[in-house]
This record gives structure tokens, C-alpha cells and sequence, in this order.
């Protein structure tokens, strides 16, 4: 495998780590705010876009948020993950 495959692998493998993020927040909005579920799933379907913000340091990964951006450009914060000194860093494997 080249540096180009290998690079290639690492997005695949971020994008499906996104996705059950996005996937896992909606699930616990759909059990806990079904309502304002029901309002996400529609402003989606009207061609809003999840924005999945990472901040990493090199002591490890501090904080991952997730918004959601209405066709008219107003952001909404759905949720944050926040990670402490257990966290993955640039320094580790």
C-alpha cells in the first residue's frame, strides 16, 4: 500500500467514524427530544449539512462538536464529545 492508498483509508475510516457519530447523537435526540428530532430530520431533508468539528492537540483530542447548517445559513450546535488526558495524541499510536 502507497502513502495515496494509505491516506485514502484514513478518510475512509474518518467518514464512517463521522457518520455513526452524527448517526448515534441523532438516535439520543430521537429517545430523549423526539420533537426536536423530528425538527433535525426535516431541516436535513431540506438540504442542511452536519459541520463535525475536531480540536486536537499534541497532548490528545480535546473536544469533537457537531452542527447542523440550515439551507439559510444559521449554524445550530447539536452536540459535544469531550475527551480528557485518556485521549488518542499526535505523540501515540
Amino acid at each position: 500500500m502507497n502513502a495515496t492508498d494509505n491516506a485514502s483509508a484514513e478518510v475512509t475510516n474518518h467518514l464512517h467514524a463521522t457518520k455513526a457519530l452524527i448517526t448515534a447523537g441523532l438516535l439520543q435526540y430521537q429517545r430523549e427530544l423526539p420533537d426536536e428530532y423530528s425538527t433535525l430530520v426535516g431541516v436535513a431533508n431540506a438540504g442542511a449539512l452536519f459541520t463535525v468539528t475536531t480540536s486536537f492537540s499534541v497532548q490528545g483530542l480535546v473536544e469533537i462538536a457537531v452542527s447542523l447548517t440550515t439551507p439559510n445559513a444559521v449554524t445550530i450546535n447539536l452536540m459535544n464529545v469531550e475527551f480528557g488526558t485518556h485521549a488518542p495524541s499526535m505523540t501515540s499510536q
